[in-house]
């Protein structure tokens, strides 16, 4: 399975004298996927700051910068128009272990680096030549440093070490003693897991960043953020409740979210209700976007940051009548340690490989990066590294 660069389209790219490059599948001319050429020219001092942002489950036909009705994502647009949107952008993975693995190393078949109970995977070796950029930026003077709310990746997990500092934000949730069994007689109360919250809110996230930058040092920071508005189930506040019918109540769906994952019989209403809560995530997602621009402004550190907004994988909405979600997850409390849904089953077909679940959204801008370009070629979530390490001109 061979790559090859692809060095077009981005006609500002020339005039900045940076060959700006994201490595394409099935090309002619090709080197092993990831590898490195000559490093671009070397970028003029400071080296600018990085923010990745990962938006769980956030497909791309569902974001107004890629032709959808909908204005779900202004923030993320008027991004799109300053740096460079990939149209055709695909994840390696339809779950969030596998592919946030894979884009952070840059491999396509890479341990996993999330916590889970999956023993095969625990006790793999990570091969020496398997680096995450976290590591790779850090040896090269860089502050790196995580916040999320993925129950996948805790401080703890090999994602978690990979960084300077981590900073996971659990969900809320609580103790508190079951009801008594009346029928039985029983007067004993056992004590009953109460979640509160699905994940930490992105508000959450944002509360962190000043906190988790404060401690870089006069460094160049990559920060990356990794947030889960955009996965079911929806947390929405009214404001972000615009397209979702109140006075429709369905039987298939509550709770934000599916009441099953396959095996439905979706009515067109509950289709409907389910893209509305999946484009409210997405609008609140986009609004805290620009509240993270407008800090970075406030504190002048926004003209010299590269800002990637990208995302592990899609969704299904029930598009079909039947299937929404993206991945396999049997007895989810099984693979997530302490997870959100402790005691729920939640079954999946085991491969989703529709466009709804593999085409991702790809959004870049920042020093050294054209403006206004739109790149129609087929790009892949694993050559977002390379492509980056040699716009910054770090050779690995």
């Amino acid at each position: 399975y061979a790559t090859a660069r692809l060095i077009p389209v981005l006609a500002g790219a020339l005039f900045l004298g940076i060959p700006l490059v994201i490595l394409a599948a099935g090309c002619d001319g090709a080197g092993p996927a990831g590898q490195l050429a000559a490093p671009s020219p070397s970028v003029a001092q400071p080296r600018p700051n990085i923010i990745w942002i990962c938006l769980d489950a956030c497909r791309a036909q569902n974001l107004s910068c890629y032709g959808y009705e909908r204005p779900t994502s202004p923030n993320i647009d008027a991004l799109a128009k300053r740096g460079v949107l990939f149209e055709n952008a695909f994840s390696q993975a339809f779950n969030t272990p596998m592919s946030v693995s894979s884009f952070l190393t840059g491999r396509y078949f890479p341990v996993c680096y999330a916590e889970t109970r999956d023993w095969r995977e625990g006790t793999r070796e990570v091969p020496p030549d398997e680096v995450l950029v976290p590591k790779v930026l850090s040896a090269a003077g860089y502050y790196s440093v995580m916040i999320g709310a993925q129950e996948f990746f805790p401080s703890r997990s090999r994602l978690g070490r990979g960084f300077d500092k981590t900073f996971f934000l659990p969900h809320k949730a609580a103790m508190r003693p079951a009801a008594a069994d009346a029928s039985a007689g029983s007067e004993a109360s056992a004590a009953e897991y109460v979640m509160l919250e699905p994940y930490a809110p992105i508000s959450r996230i944002l509360e962190t960043v000043p906190r988790a930058l404060g401690r870089r040092d006069g460094k160049p920071f990559f920060l990356y953020i990794h947030a889960m508005e955009t996965h079911f189930p929806h947390v929405l506040e009214p404001e972000y409740r615009r397209w979702v019918d109140s006075g429709y109540t369905s039987p298939n769906v509550a709770n934000g979210g599916p009441k099953n994952y396959s095996g439905n019989q979706f009515s067109q209403q509950d289709i409907d209700l389910l893209r509305g809560l999946y484009d409210g995530g997405i609008l609140k997602a986009d609004e805290y976007v620009g509240r993270l621009i407008d800090l970075l402004k406030a504190e002048s550190l926004f003209d010299n940051t590269i800002i990637i907004v990208s995302s592990d994988h899609g969704e299904l909405l029930g598009e079909n009548g039947d299937l929404v979600g993206h991945g396999r997850y049997t007895e989810y409390h099984d693979y997530v340690v302490g997870g959100p849904f402790p005691q729920c089953e939640v079954l999946q077909n085991p491969c989703y490989t529709y466009d709804e679940v593999c085409h991702v959204p790809l959004v870049m801008a920042g020093p050294g990066l054209p403006q206004g370009v739109r790149v129609p070629s087929l790009v892949q979530n694993v050559d977002i590294v390379p492509t980056l390490l040699d716009l910054l001109g770090i050779s690995t």
